[in-house]
């Protein structure tokens, strides 16, 4: 009970506002969400997105608020129409849920060992389209879909300033 008191307590008459330049808006009380920048918050977050698996199919992975759903078939309809699938899953238990979705940030990439098949390709789901990418930004992370690193590998070294 001392547990739930304390959470509560945490979670609880949270207010926020924004400053724009030198302007700050008023205070409002926050209804919903856990505290951004806290260790708690990824903690409280993931545990109460834990049963978003049991709606999804394929292999989903989470950091923070970071969802990535990846799947493997035979042929890349059959992909496109299991990740569309999925997705629309996903959305619906986001919807479900009172959270909000910003398809706005997907991204989808496609690995493949068949070359002549490298293209791009458009995925369709809750009213959204997307086209595939050749590589994508995931955590930080440049991936590409000969999964070389290279344009990763070269942004790190610019960063530190290697020649």
């Amino acid at each position: 009970m001392k547990t739930l008191i304390l959470f509560y307590s945490y979670l609880k008459n949270r207010q926020q506002c924004v400053k724009i330049n030198n302007v700050f808006s008023s205070f409002m009380v926050l209804v919903s969400g856990v505290p951004q920048g806290s260790i708690l918050g990824p903690i409280l977050f993931n545990i109460f997105i834990n049963d978003l698996v049991y709606f999804i199919k394929s292999d989903l992975g989470n950091f923070a608020d970071d969802n990535t759903i990846s799947d493997a078939a035979k042929t890349i309809p059959g992909l496109i129409k299991s990740l569309e699938d999925e997705s629309n899953n996903a959305i619906e238990w986001f919807k479900n849920n009172m959270m909000i979705v910003n398809p706005d940030k997907f991204q989808v990439i496609i690995l493949n060992r068949n070359s002549s098949e490298q293209g791009t390709y458009t995925l369709k789901f809750d009213n959204n389209e997307i086209l595939t990418s050749p590589e994508v930004t995931l955590l930080g992370i440049e991936i590409d879909n000969k999964l070389n690193f290279k344009k990763h590998i070269y942004h790190l070294v610019k960063m530190a300033g290697v020649s």
